[in-house]
């Protein structure tokens, strides 16, 4: 008898909501930003989740479980997903709902305690995103973490320090707005019947030149009498 298998697996379709997360059995996991409003489809296994946009792998994440009966139980967060739309809005740390769970550890936790303690909650806002977002694109959460410590020890610490030692790229700006030159509307004058091609120019020059090449209109009154 030839043996077959079956799936272990429950198939779910779910959408992903601006904040670059997903809710399964009431638990919080974050994807990749490039999957915002769109539909994708979970397979959900005994200890991890395998999402896929359409028929293509996306991620894989670790099944997390809550204990709770109402609301939300459980956060599975990767900073690494959230960190670059972050940055671009730094502030939103102080009001993220899984604010806990950015964190790697104990230690990243009491030190952000500390920066808020210190006053200015925008300022340390600024600094910790940043300081993360080192964490996961430059260097290491070990080492960012001891250069934090010993510049707070010496009074040191600021933004602009982190991003010369860790030599940060720059953020990427906004683009531009485009400059749409306004024609004069002598240069449409070619486009009307009987027009000299040499009228297509622009400025004071060109308009004079149309202004001669069409006849001059004769008071309704003169006509009369002409006829």
């Amino acid at each position: 008898m030839a043996a077959f298998r079956f799936a272990d697996y429950e198939l779910l379709n779910v959408r992903v909501r601006s904040t670059s997360t997903i809710e399964v059995r009431q638990v919080i996991y974050s994807v990749p930003p490039t999957l915002i409003g769109r539909q994708v489809t979970v397979r959900l296994h005994h200890d991890r989740l395998i999402v896929y946009l359409g028929s293509d792998w996306v991620c894989q994440l670790p099944r997390a479980y809550g204990t709770g009966s109402h609301g939300p139980r459980a956060w599975c967060i990767d900073l690494e997903h959230l960190i670059d739309g972050l940055r671009a809005k730094p502030r939103a740390l102080l009001h993220c709902r899984y604010q806990r769970h950015l964190f790697p550890d104990q230690h990243w936790w009491n030190f952000w305690q500390r920066l808020l303690a210190s006053g200015d909650r925008d300022a340390a806002a600024r600094l910790m995103v940043e300081a993360l977002y080192v964490a996961v694109r430059v260097a290491s959460f070990a080492l960012v973490l001891a250069f934090l410590q010993q510049a707070q020890q010496r009074q040191i610490l600021s933004l602009s320090l982190l991003q010369q030692r860790f030599r940060v790229p720059p953020r990427p700006s906004a683009l531009p707005d485009p400059v749409i030159p306004q024609h004069l509307l002598a240069s449409y004058d070619h486009l009307l019947p009987g027009a000299p091609l040499s009228s297509c120019g622009s400025g004071a020059a060109a308009a004079a030149q149309t202004a001669q090449a069409r006849p001059l209109p004769q008071p309704l009154a003169a006509a009369r009498s002409a006829g």
